[in-house]
């Protein structure tokens, strides 16, 4: 059979049923993805929208799929058919375990490199008790159209986020239009069934069996990811730490970060559950830093169209690092100062200060002779400022390099290439590897080489992965 339908088929969670049927028979010859424009096939449809070619054989003998994204001209087929990409069924498990969707490679080097990264972690979505500290996504705080009878402008509330409102490592993109009374709105999220823990965990069925909710976390600060990502965009996946008393808008989804300890200690004599042990502030600071990281939009990009989901996101993998490892250790102290640029911050920053008094260790200052001067310069002062970091948070804390339109410049983007380097490391990339994906953000290589005649982003990205590689 030969069947044209929605690219929704092998991505979406509601055609998993259909999928597995499909893989479990070995019937899927080749999926062919084309875009409906550059030409347009069907003028009716938007131009945005992807349709696949389906071919479907009775008794397939080789279980491997033939696959083509991202295409235009169906007239070509003859030529997209011989550079086709091979997935093999373990792939698609090893990717995407719980919804099979299929994930959108380009090449076969990026299932090799997607492979390395799966490698050895487990994913987001996994919240198995036998993990040291999970990181369960919560759906729809307040849907902007349901709940829109409660916003209300210059009201002493709660301020709503809404996903446009921030951007990597920026709670602070844009300007927010509304706000909820705050008794209001605890009432209305006391009700609501998403405040309950790890709901497919062993911790979710205890807390659901005792009828205990997690207490409405407004005193928190939150993680928020925003819902609308493109492959096109300049970085598909955009997240920050959200300041505590806030609400969140459904066009942003938010976690909690909870350790696992033993039954005994979740509730106190009165049923109470007992909040403080688990919640984790270094964890919610390393998992954005990973998320905001190059590496993590080359994986994301792979995997949406125009929206993210909580399943989409549940495949990423998720190191489950914690205090005493190295790459947590360095990435969490980039991330805070990149986080923590304002007193609405201080709290968090208190909480996940570590050791600051070597410089030489997070900035070797022989290592600053590459780059343009004014980049060694910045360098210096970031190993310098170091020493002047204290338990208080004060503004020296964060960095707070933008232009005016809150680009990172200057100390901001040294920071955020270490970042992408750690990770890198992280992952076992190779240079090489490493390199690959950097180039794999057109929108972004466009950009700079029109401002600064140089991709500058990977030009930084890989002097920090040289130098990071002289002292592992």
């Amino acid at each position: 059979m030969g069947i044209i339908l929605p690219a929704g088929f092998y991505s979406d969670s509601a055609t998993k049923g259909l999928r597995e049927f499909f893989f479990d028979t070995r019937a899927i010859e080749s999926i062919y993805c084309f875009e409906n424009r550059f030409p347009v096939v069907f003028k009716s449809v938007h131009n945005q929208f992807k349709f696949i070619v389906l071919c479907i054989v009775k008794d397939n003998s080789n279980p491997n799929i033939r696959c083509a994204f991202m295409q235009h001209d169906p007239e070509q087929l003859p030529a997209i058919e011989k550079r086709a990409i091979l997935l093999k069924p373990e792939d698609i498990v090893r990717f995407s375990p719980d919804s099979l969707s299929i994930t959108e490679f380009n090449a076969q080097r990026d299932i090799e490199i997607a492979g390395k990264i799966y490698a050895d972690f487990p994913l987001l979505g996994n919240t198995d008790a036998s993990l040291p500290w999970r990181f369960p996504l919560l759906s729809v705080e307040f849907n902007m159209t349901h709940q829109s009878y409660m916003f209300k402008q210059n009201v002493d509330g709660y301020i709503l986020y809404e996903g446009k409102m921030i951007n990597q490592f920026d709670n602070e993109y844009s300007s927010n239009n509304w706000a909820i009374d705050r008794a209001e709105a605890e009432n209305y999220l006391r009700k609501k069934e998403m405040y309950r823990i790890g709901m497919n965990s062993n911790l979710g069925k205890l807390i659901s069996s005792s009828n205990i909710t997690i207490p409405i976390s407004f005193s928190n600060y939150r993680f928020g990811v925003r819902s609308i990502g493109r492959r096109s965009d300049e970085r598909a996946l955009i997240s920050t730490v959200l300041p505590k008393n806030v609400c969140i808008g459904n066009s942003l989804f938010t976690a909690l970060p909870w350790e696992y300890l033993s039954e005994s200690r979740l509730v106190n004599s009165n049923n109470e559950l007992l909040k403080s042990p688990y919640y984790s502030y270094g964890n919610l600071i390393f998992v954005v830093s990973l998320l905001n990281s190059f590496i993590y939009g080359w994986l994301i990009g792979m995997k949406i169209s125009a929206n993210l989901n909580i399943f989409i996101l549940n495949q990423l993998p998720l190191p489950r690092l914690s205090n005493g490892n190295y790459y947590y250790g360095e990435i969490l102290r980039r991330g805070a100062r990149l986080i923590c640029t304002s007193r609405d911050y201080a709290n968090l920053w208190t909480d996940v200060y570590s050791e600051w008094s070597d410089p030489n260790k997070t900035h070797p200052i022989e290592l600053t002779n590459y780059g343009p001067e004014h980049e060694q310069d910045i360098r210096q002062r970031l190993a310098e400022s170091v020493a002047n970091l204290t338990s208080e948070w004060t503004p020296v804390c964060g960095v707070h390099d933008r232009n005016p339109n809150r680009g990172d410049t200057g100390d901001r983007v040294q920071l955020r290439a270490e970042i992408d380097a750690y990770v890198a490391h992280l992952f076992g990339l190779t240079r090489d590897e490493f390199a690959y994906i950097l180039d794999t953000f057109p929108v972004l290589k466009r950009k700079e080489e029109q401002a600064f005649g140089e991709f500058m982003s990977k030009r930084k990205c890989l002097e920090e992965y040289d130098r990071i590689a002289t002292i592992l």
